[in-house]
């Protein structure tokens, strides 16, 4: 991951990533008062996240596990198993796809998950 070409800030980053990445980028396309959240684990024990961008930003980091790796994966190949696949709806992260997705999410439509995909041409 080298660059992100973006100039848009973002409420809310939620990062299911599981591995390391560069923390400074994604702190720094936080808006004030933004929060990062990680459902995912990183490879080492620790996260190396710049302090000062998120004291003057008041920026908020969150996160949470379902499980420990050992049940995920156990998950996992239940569900390659018997061949279960997750119900989303897939919309492109754009203004548009992210309309739609977010209003089918508050009019209580979307089945069961929203995904925004990214577009290849951005790199991240």
């Amino acid at each position: 991951m080298d660059t992100i070409t973006t100039t848009t800030k973002m409420d809310y980053i939620l990062n299911t990533h599981v591995g390391d990445l560069p923390w400074e980028t994604f702190v720094s396309l936080l808006i004030t008062n933004g929060t990062l959240i990680n459902l995912g684990i990183a490879a080492k024990s620790s996260m190396e996240i710049p302090y000062m961008p998120v004291l003057f930003n008041q920026l908020k980091i969150v996160g949470s596990l379902v499980a420990s790796r050992h049940v995920v994966n156990k998950m996992f190949e239940f569900a390659a198993r018997h061949n279960i696949k997750p119900e989303i709806e897939e919309y492109d992260m754009t203004t548009k796809g992210c309309r739609e997705g977010f209003k089918r999410i508050t009019e209580q439509q979307a089945r069961y998950r929203v995904v925004l995909n990214v577009p290849r041409n951005l790199a991240l």
